[in-house]
């Protein structure tokens, strides 16, 4: 009892404590100047729906957060996207961020090509700090629902394959709206990103049809069906082939960070497949001499639970014994002797309790223990270290959410991390009332939302409320937590005492995502700037992550079977200087002896990136169309449907350049520029192979932005953002040389921005805050186009009375459907809850 009074008592002796202790002070010194200059920030997306027609507009709000503090970012600019899976960039505007906040609206162009899209947002450090998953993406479609539209159904005959194996594949094409009796499909199987074959298909629709494909005996990684059809509705389906070569990967993270010598410690595996999804294995624990030490069993999806009680002297392989991966070993980690682990024993409504393991030469020094939420430190204390200092903690002295519990030593140096989720185990449902009144013309609803349960818990909040036609929302609901970890929860806000207790197992295998506090600590600076002689790098590992120091690495295309080589540093790292990518090289690693192969991570840029993002994106399962309730919609609804979207025409433009595209993608200047020539770096000058730069003759290309001479050193690019430019030439002869100067034979390099790229900040600055919100009013919708509305009502952040009541009355328009009203709240401490309710116009007075 005299433990607890005392740690519920450490908030008073917080400022003595760092007064006394060096580690905390370094600890919250490094926290506080971070929180003002840590540069990653993280967007997040909402939209009034998931489904649109060419030419209707998408309205969103993007929240900007800094990765660190979870809080409003200082970021200034935000660019917003439409791309075509195909890859085509439809659309992209910039908007000025406002506190962290973008609540405005995009018009999809008339000309958009039909099928999924992805809409993308993003700030401009993200592409400095060279992270694409800093940026948001959210899976739309593009349809108008017209004739010829499906929904494809795939299915294979097994699960997994051998090389060389017969797939049979099962197609259906279930109409949704008329059709004839047969379609044309488009047939393709990838290996990853090399497509292996292509096929015109013709198949009977509403019917079951059956494909034969004979595997390639050798397979690289990650092979998978895409099934389009041809017709303007490109509607499109990836199902990945799962074979016994796949490289499953595997992680394993012991509660506290280390594995200590004779202890009883949880240690929880991830698994995932080469497209990011979660896999299911299950397997054993064995040692050195083939004794069995323990079993992993599946605890959820891709996620897995083993205890284990390491030996002094000892390894450990986990060997898969479920049919995905079976048979292969994974190592784990090394156990430690000496070393120190927080583990957390059971959570209860008003205390955590836990306990600090340690070993060998960590008993008896003084350790730190703090408390970490939003890149604060919100409790320390100091403690003497015992082979097991057990503790309470009081839950109302820390926030809510995620708190990261640090043990540190004297010198500041991190001994064990562990994540613990603090939510007290109560109803934080909402109520959502809804009365319909129907009439002969559109009808009215009124909506009552009650966020008292809410408030009461977490404190006061924002409501993001909108009310659309079901139609158009995937029938999966998505997760509306805000997430900086590596790893996204299975259950964002747990509230059951289950839901508490299993996602405190899950975040032992869990980290921030975008940054680590020991890196935090050593000073690691995020904006250094790039070494861009570095044309094709990247590091090897073997199966378990461990970087391979001395591996020969390999750049192979088909019909060359070696390109060139080279060998990795001690820090397992690898460049080719004189190589460039293209998408169907392979680089393989492997060990002196050559009997070893390991993995090779390659380092993308931000485009690559983003692609390879977008790529995981489609293997997600989502349900568009419900398949009984969409043709009984769709020939309720035939005219009003045809509508949608008709106000607004535009033409599409003509056709982009291949870097025209690379820049509108996020592409640096260089890139470009390296596409259109390839070129050496010099003395930070570029210089295209095939020119000389002899001694007497030491300068690069001339770089002219806008008409202005601006030198030959590279550094001149970097006053250009690639969004803004409109054009990029590229010359050697002699006579576009000398349009500028008679002095340099090296080449000269003409780059155009736009007309108005430089008068946007100071226009947008002149505007009042409230105008860089564009508003969806439906009063300012005119009658003809209400009639065919989808999204009934989108309002980010409504204003609450003082109970947490929200009263809306709206008019409805003509379809005949069912809506959903779908409330998002979000504390002033980051907890969220998304809640849905829903009405019907199906029945109204007018039939």
């Amino acid at each position: 009892m005299k433990q607890f009074v005392l740690i519920t008592l450490l908030s008073f002796l917080f400022s003595m404590v760092f007064a006394q202790n060096n580690s905390l002070k370094k600890l919250t010194d490094t926290l506080g100047v971070a929180s003002t200059d840590f540069p990653k920030s993280k967007v997040f997306l909402k939209t009034d729906k998931d489904i649109y027609a060419p030419g209707e507009k998408i309205w969103f709000k993007a929240e900007i957060l800094n990765c660190l503090t979870e809080r409003p970012s200082k970021e200034v600019d935000l660019i917003v996207m439409i791309k075509a899976e195909s890859g085509e960039v439809i659309i992209d505007q910039k908007y000025i961020i406002i506190n962290g906040l973008v609540v405005n609206q995009l018009t999809i162009p008339a000309w958009a090509p039909e099928g999924n899209a992805y809409l993308i947002a993003y700030t401009p450090t993200a592409i400095q700090v060279n992270e694409a998953s800093l940026s948001a993406i959210q899976p739309i479609t593009i349809n108008q629902l017209r004739s010829n539209d499906y929904i494809i159904n795939l299915q294979t005959n097994k699960s997994v394959y051998k090389p060389g194996d017969e797939i049979k594949l099962a197609i259906q094409l279930n109409a949704i709206t008329p059709s004839g009796k047969k379609e044309k499909l488009m047939l393709s199987v990838f290996d990853y990103q090399k497509e292996l074959l292509t096929e015109k298909l013709t198949i009977g629709v509403n019917e079951t049809n059956e494909y034969k494909y004979k595997l390639p005996t050798q397979v690289e990684d990650g092979l998978y069906f895409e099934i389009q059809t041809t017709g303007k509705n490109k509607v499109s389906q990836r199902l990945p082939i799962f074979t016994i070569e796949d490289r499953v990967k595997v992680e394993f993270y012991p509660e506290g960070g280390h594995l200590l010598s004779n202890n009883v410690q949880r240690i929880v595996y991830r698994a995932i497949d080469p497209f990011g999804n979660p896999a299911d294995v299950s397997g054993k624990v064995y040692d050195q001499l083939g004794n069995q030490a323990g079993i992993g069993k599946i605890l959820k999806p891709g996620l897995g639970l083993i205890n284990l009680m390491p030996m002094p002297g000892q390894t450990y392989v986990f060997k898969i014994d479920s049919k995905y991966d079976q048979g292969h070993e994974y190592e784990m980690p090394e156990t430690l002797f000496n070393g120190c682990a927080f583990i957390l024993v059971k959570t209860e409504k008003e205390t955590i309790k836990a306990t600090i393991y340690n070993t060998g030469q960590i008993i008896g020094q003084e350790l730190s223990l703090a408390a970490i939420s939003n890149g604060e430190v919100k409790l320390a204390f100091q403690l003497e270290a015992k082979a097991k200092n057990s503790m309470q903690i009081a839950t109302r002295d820390l926030p809510l959410g995620i708190i990261n519990f640090v043990v540190m030593d004297q010198n500041g140096s991190i001994l064990s991390e562990r994540m613990i989720f603090n939510t007290p185990n109560e109803d934080i449902d909402i109520n959502i009332e809804t009365k319909v009144k129907p009439s002969a013309t559109n009808g009215e609803v009124d909506i009552h939302i009650d966020a008292t349960n809410f408030i009461q818990t977490f404190g006061n909040c924002v409501a993001d409320v909108k009310v659309v036609d079901a139609q158009n929302l995937y029938q999966t609901t998505n997760n509306s937590a805000y997430d900086f970890l590596k790893y996204p929860l299975l259950t964002a806000i747990p509230k059951t005492v289950l839901d508490i207790y299993i996602t405190n197992i899950e975040l032992v295998a869990n980290t921030y995502r975008y940054f680590q506090l020991q890196e935090l600590l050593d000073g690691k600076n995020y904006l250094q700037k790039k070494d861009v002689t570095k044309k094709f790098s990247g590091f090897v590992t073997d199966k378990n992550g461990n970087r391979i120091p001395n591996a020969r690495v390999m750049a192979v295309l088909a019909g060359n079977p070696t390109l060139t080589s080279t060998s990795t540093d001690e820090n397992g790292r690898f460049i080719f200087h004189d190589l460039n990518k293209t998408r169907d090289m392979v680089i393989k690693a492997i060990s002196d002896s050559g009997k070893k192969t390991y993995f090779v991570h390659l380092d993308h840029s931000f485009d690559e990136t983003l692609e390879e993002l977008l790529l995981l994106e489609s293997f997600k399962t989502k349900s568009i169309y419900a398949v009984d309730e969409t043709p009984s919609y769709y020939e309720k609804n035939t005219n009003l449907l045809k509508l949608a979207g008709s106000e607004t025409k535009t033409k599409k433009p003509r056709e982009s350049s291949n870097s025209e595209k690379l820049l509108q993608s996020g592409a640096s200047v260089l890139d470009v520029i390296r596409m259109i020539k390839p070129f050496s770096i010099k003395n930070n000058q570029i210089v295209f192979y095939g020119t000389t730069n002899s001694i007497l003759n030491q300068q690069g290309a001339l770089i002219v932005i806008d008409g202005q001479k601006m030198g030959t050193s590279i550094d001149a690019l970097n006053m250009v953002n690639s969004f803004e430019v409109a054009s990029i030439n590229v010359s050697t002869n002699p006579v576009d040389i000398q349009q500028y100067t008679a002095l340099n034979s090296i080449g000269i390099i003409e780059i155009r921005t736009r007309g108005d790229a430089q008068s946007l900040r100071n226009r947008e600055e002149m505007k009042k805050p409230e105008e860089y919100i564009s508003k969806f009013v439906p009063e300012s919708i005119p009658e003809n186009v209400w009639k065919y509305q989808t999204t009934l009502y989108w309002e980010p952040e409504v204003k609450m009375d003082q109970n947490g009541q929200i009263n809306l009355h709206l008019k409805l328009s003509e379809l005949r459907t069912n809506f959903i009203v779908q409330v998002d709240l979000t504390s002033t401490n980051g907890i969220t809850h998304r809640q849905r309710s829903s009405f019907s116009t199906l029945k109204k007075a007018l039939d």
